[in-house]
C-alpha cells in the first residue's frame, strides 16, 4: 500500500485489526525521536495535527474509519503483513517508483545532521527489492556479509572468571566474595581480556541478523544465513538499541562502525511494541519539513563552506526590560553577505498559478520580521521544485529604516529528471551540480 502526503484516503484490508493497528501507531509516535541525535524540542504541530493527536493519539496517519490518509511523514510501516510506504508528496504527480523515490530520500538525508540513518547505496544494489524495509534489510546484510568476510573483526573481550592459575590481573573484591568466603581459597578469581572473535561486536551483529530473518525476504534470507555461518561461533547474547552505543569500535574500522549503526537502527524498532502485539513490526517515519530543510542547509553548508553559514542561526527579536523574550531561528543565515534564507516544504502548482498567488501571506510577515531582526534586506524563500515556474522577487518597503526589503522566491530542482533514469546515472551525480549552480546564483551578493 502507497500513500503520498495528503493525499487520498486508501481503505486498510479487511485482515488488519484497526485497534491494534492504531495502538501500535501511537506507541510509534511517542517514540518518533528515536532515529534522531537531537529531538525535535521545536516541533509546532498544526491545528489539524494537534487535532488528530487529541483524538487519535498520533499526528502520522489520519483515520476515517477504515479509512486513511498520509500527513506529513515520509517512510514506512511494516505491521504484520501490512506494508505501507509513505511517500513525500512532491513526487505524487511524477512516474517515480516507490525504490526511486527512496534513493532521492537517501540523498536527502545524506546531508542532514540529526537523523539516525546509517544506509547509504554506494556500491551496493537494490537486489532488485520494492519495499522500503527489505531494501534496508539487503543494504545491511549485503554490507556486514562483505566487510566480515574481507576483514573478520577479533577484539579484546574482558573476561572474569576463576582459574587455577594467575591470569591478567586478580579481582580482589569477586576473588574475596566467591573464593574466600567459601574457602575455595586455591581457585583464582581474575580479569583478563584475551584479543577473540566472539566478541561484543560480532555478538551483536549476530542478535541483530537472528531478529530480521523472520522480516527478510528470500533473497535478503540468503545473506543473513551467510552471516549467521560466518558468526557460528560466536556466543548467542541479548541487546538493546542503548547497548550499540556502549560499544568501542576504534575509528579506524569505519566499516564496522556503520555496521554498529546500522544494528542500533533495526534494535530501536524493538521498543516499538504494545504489550498485546506478538506479530512482527517495523517503522521508520521522518518529518519531511524537517528533512528539506536540513537537506537544503546541509547542502549549503558543505558546498559552500567558505561563506560560513549559520544553521539553525538563533537571534533575539525582543526584549522586555532588557530581557530576552522571543527568538527568532533563521533556517540558513549568511553573515558575510547579510543574507537569510528559509525553506518551505511546500508543492508549488506552476500550472494553474503564479508563484506569488501561492505564497502564504504568514510566510511573508515572517520574512520580513527576520530581515527586519537581523537589520537585512535579502531574504530568500526556498521551495520543492515540483514543476515550471518563473522565480519571483518581490520589493517591500521598510518605512520606518528606510529601505527595500526584497524577497526572493525560488525553486531549487530536488528531484532527478525522468530522462536521466534512462540513462544509469545516480541521484546524487545528477542533482549535485543542479543544485550547486542554482546555490551559485542565489548566494552570488557573497562579498
Amino acid at each position: 500500500m502507497q500513500l503520498f502526503e495528503f493525499g487520498a484516503y486508501q481503505t486498510l484490508p479487511e485482515g488488519v485489526d484497526l485497534a491494534a493497528f492504531k495502538a501500535y501507531l501511537r506507541e510509534v509516535w511517542s517514540h518518533r525521536n528515536l532515529y534522531t541525535t537531537v529531538p525535535d524540542i521545536d516541533e509546532v504541530l498544526s491545528e489539524e495535527q494537534e487535532t488528530d493527536l487529541r483524538h487519535q493519539g498520533q499526528a502520522m496517519l489520519k483515520f476515517d474509519g477504515r479509512d486513511m490518509q498520509a500527513r506529513n511523514y515520509a517512510g514506512f510501516v511494516q505491521y504484520n503483513s501490512l506494508h505501507v510506504q509513505l511517500l513525500p508528496k512532491i513526487f505524487a504527480s511524477q512516474a517515480f517508483t516507490a525504490n526511486q523515490v527512496f534513493e532521492h530520500l537517501l540523498f536527502y538525508l545524506s546531508y542532514g545532521n540529526s537523523f539516525r540513518f546509517p544506509f547509504s547505496w554506494n556500491g551496493l544494489t537494490t537486489g532488485g527489492q520494492q519495499n522500503m524495509l527489505q531494501l534496508l534489510i539487503h543494504w545491511f546484510a549485503a554490507y556486514a556479509e562483505k566487510i566480515l568476510t574481507e576483514r573478520p573483526y577479533q577484539a579484546y573481550q574482558e573476561v572474569r572468571e576463576p582459574t587455577g592459575y594467575m591470569k591478567g590481573k586478580l579481582d580482589v573484591a569477586q576473588y574475596v566474595r566467591h573464593t574466600l568466603s567459601s574457602g575455595q581459597w586455591q581457585e583464582l578469581y581474575t580479569r583478563h581480556a584475551p584479543f577473540v572473535y566472539d566478541n561484543t561486536f560480532n555478538r551483536l551483529v549476530k542478535y541483530t541478523v537472528s531478529r530480521l530473518l523472520p522480516l527478510a525476504s528470500e533473497h535478503s534470507r540468503e545473506w543473513l544465513t551467510a552471516l549467521l555461518f560466518l558468526l557460528q561461533e560466536v556466543s548467542d547474547q541479548h541487546f538493546a538499541y542503548t547497548d550499540c552505543d556502549n560499544i568501542y569500535i576504534n575509528r579506524l574500522h569505519e566499516d564496522h562502525l556503520n555496521i554498529v549503526q546500522m544494528c542500533r537502527f533495526f534494535l530501536a524498532n524493538e521498543r516499538l511494541k504494545v504489550p498485546e502485539e506478538n506479530g512482527i513490526c517495523f517503522s521508520f517515519l521522518l518529518p519531511m519539513e524537517r528533512v528539506f530543510e536540513e537537506f537544503v542547509a546541509g547542502f549549503i553548508a558543505h558546498h559552500f563552506p567558505e561563506l560560513q553559514p549559520e544553521v539553525q542561526a538563533v537571534h533575539t527579536f525582543a526584549s522586555d526590560q532588557g530581557k530576552r523574550i522571543l527568538h527568532i531561528r533563521n533556517d540558513i543565515w549568511v553573515p558575510g553577505s547579510g543574507i537569510i534564507l528559509d525553506t518551505k516544504y511546500k508543492c508549488i502548482d506552476a500550472g494553474s498559478q503564479s508563484l506569488v498567488s501561492q505564497l502564504q501571506h504568514s510566510d511573508l510577515y515572517q520574512m520580513v520580521a527576520y530581515a527586519v531582526s537581523r537589520n537585512c534586506t535579502e531574504v530568500h524563500i526556498i521551495y520543492p521544485q515540483t514543476g515550471q515556474a518563473e522565480e519571483v522577487t518581490l520589493e517591500i518597503p521598510d518605512a520606518l529604516a528606510g529601505k527595500i526589503i526584497y524577497v526572493h522566491l525560488h525553486l531549487i530542482p530536488v528531484m532527478m529528471p525522468n530522462n536521466s533514469q534512462l540513462t544509469g546515472e545516480s541521484v546524487v551525480d545528477v542533482l549535485t551540480p543542479l543544485l550547486k549552480k542554482k546555490f551559485e546564483a542565489i548566494l552570488k551578493k557573497v562579498e
